[in-house]
Parts: C-alpha cells; structure tokens; sequence
C-alpha cells in the first residue's frame, strides 16, 4: 500500500488510458488514509466542504486514482503532483513538469469515477448513471441542437433515457476536451449515432472547429452507466482506447471496454 514510486506503464501517442474504479468497494480504514495522505491541502479541503459523507468519498477515491494514475506514466509520486486550473476551471499539471506532456480529465458520478489520460492530446471524460433518470423534454430542448431534439423525440419512449445519457456523455465529454466547459453552447454541436456503430459530430461555424480534429468513443462501462471520452487530433493519428480497473494504491487489471459507438 505503499505511496512512493510507482511501476511504470507505458503510453503510446496512439493511446488513451481509461481508469475505473468503483468507489463503493474501497472502504478499507488504512487504504482511505493513505489516499489522504496523497492529496494536496487544497484538495482535502474542498472535501471537507461536501455536506455528505458519501460526496466526500467519492472525491477522495477520485482524486487518489487520478494521482496514482499519473504516477504510472511519470517517475512521479503519487503525493507530488501540483495542480492549476485554465480560466474555465480544468485541471492541469502544474509541477513537477515531464515530457511529453500528460494531458488527462476525471470525472465521476455517485458509483463510479473515470480517469483518462494522453500525451498532448486534449481530451474530455464524463460518466453518468441512468439511476436518476432523464431529465424532462424541456431540459433536451434547451441543450440539445435541434437536429439531436429531433432524432430523441422520434424514439420510443422506452428508449429515449438510453439515448439521452449516450448524447448527454459525448456532450459533457467534448466541452471538457475544449477546456471551456458549459461557456460554448451545446446547441451549436450535434452528434448523430449511426446503425454500423458509427458517431459523428457536426459544428455550426461559431464554434470555428472541425469535425476531422476530434475522436469520440461511447462505452457502458457497466450496468446503468453510460461513459463518453473526447481526444482531438487528426483521424489519421486515431487513438486506442486501453482501460484499466481497480482499486488505487492497491489492485488494477485490464478489461474490456469496447466501444458501443466509435468516430
């Protein structure tokens, strides 16, 4: 369980690394101290903030697996990253600095946190479950571009919260790669799900971007989730996605995440 050193993984430029771990099996008393240990003052004391108990695990897990994770790339300790902030809020390495540049995102939902990372590559993750169910037709009006309103709307009922997650992640996922969060409109990007599995993105001319300089996956990382991840780069340069779970500090092993659909 130790914090020092880590062994190191290797991360091809090809490459995406996705990292799961479900909150809900680490529970162990000196497991949850070492990962104190690892965070910053900064970080422990936005945890501290959370009114419940529960939020306040789910940011420690996620924050430990993120760090334990970076340590696996970098002769790096866990505990001796420094992170800032972009002017829209997102992450970044601070210190120490290595080369090539590990650019990475984090995200969670109440059963399960995703970590990805890359070299120099933006990239975006976001994972929602569909245990709180799909917000209202108004809500979809109001974020989504009209030809994805249009398209959930045709489908059955009984299909609409499967679809509205699938569009919800890619969303999430490419306003994190950007680094500009929710300040670009949603309304000006659309994604549409294609039968051979396909997924592709088309941008009005505000945004000024191109569809050729982004890949997107979609996952169901397990039963009642639905995950998204955005890397930009030319298709030419595609990325492999590679994922890994477990517990930080303590057990990781490489599965199987296939994408549903694919750009």
């Amino acid at each position: 369980m130790g914090s020092g050193r880590l062994s190191r993984l290797s991360l091809e430029r090809d490459e995406v690394h996705l990292w799961f771990a479900d909150p809900a099996e680490i529970r162990d008393a000196a497991l949850l101290r070492a990962y104190e240990a690892l965070l910053s003052e900064e970080e422990l004391s936005r945890m501290r903030q959370f009114r419940f108990a529960e939020h306040r695990h789910v940011h420690l897990v996620s924050h430990a697996l993120m760090r334990v994770a970076l340590s696996r790339y970098a002769a790096v300790a866990p505990g001796d990253w420094r992170f800032t902030t972009n002017v829209y809020g997102r992450p970044e390495i601070a210190a120490p600095k290595v080369a090539p540049t590990l650019r990475f995102n984090l995200s969670h939902s109440a059963d399960l946190v995703v970590f990805g990372v890359t070299l120099d590559s933006d990239i975006g993750v976001d994972v929602e479950s569909m245990a709180r169910g799909a917000p209202s037709a108004d809500f979809a009006r109001r974020f989504f571009a009209e030809r994805e309103y249009q398209d959930w709307m045709a489908l059955a009922p009984d299909h609409r919260q499967g679809r509205f997650f699938e569009y919800w992640t890619l969303k999430e996922a490419y306003l994190k790669a950007r680094g500009q969060g929710f300040h670009l409109p949603t309304t000006q990007f659309a994604f549409q799900f294609e039968r051979d599995g396909r997924v592709d993105i088309a941008f009005e001319k505000e945004l000024d971007d191109d569809p050729q300089d982004w890949s997107f996956w979609q996952f169901q990382p397990g039963s009642g989730h639905h995950a998204a991840l955005a890397v930009s780069g030319r298709r030419a340069q595609r990325h492999r996605a590679v994922c890994w779970r477990g517990v930080p500090l303590l057990d990781e092993r490489l599965f199987s995440c296939e994408a549903t659909y694919r750009s």
